[in-house]
């Protein structure tokens, strides 16, 4: 028994299609959380963001992970805390 030939365009496109499909989830999802956090902002009116140790850390760890970098929150050169 033959097993079947897959076209290579075929497949090609049906992961083009799928890339396009994820791109556009994922710009609406950022969207979305950008209009939230100016709306939060505009709630706090101006006043400084208060966050804990815990939410530095975590806030930290999504920004070492997003653009490799320690500098991206404002910490500097301290050493992250172990979670």
């Amino acid at each position: 028994m033959v097993p079947p030939v897959v076209d290579v365009t075929s497949v090609r496109f049906l992961l083009a299609a799928l890339a396009g499909w994820l791109n556009h989830q994922q710009a609406e999802a950022m969207a979305y959380v950008i209009e939230e956090n100016q709306t939060l902002r505009a709630q706090l009116g101006g006043r400084r963001l208060r966050l804990t140790d815990d939410q530095r850390r975590r806030l930290a760890v999504r920004g070492l992970n997003r653009w490799g970098v320690r500098g991206c929150i404002g910490w500097g050169d301290r050493r992250l805390p172990a979670s």
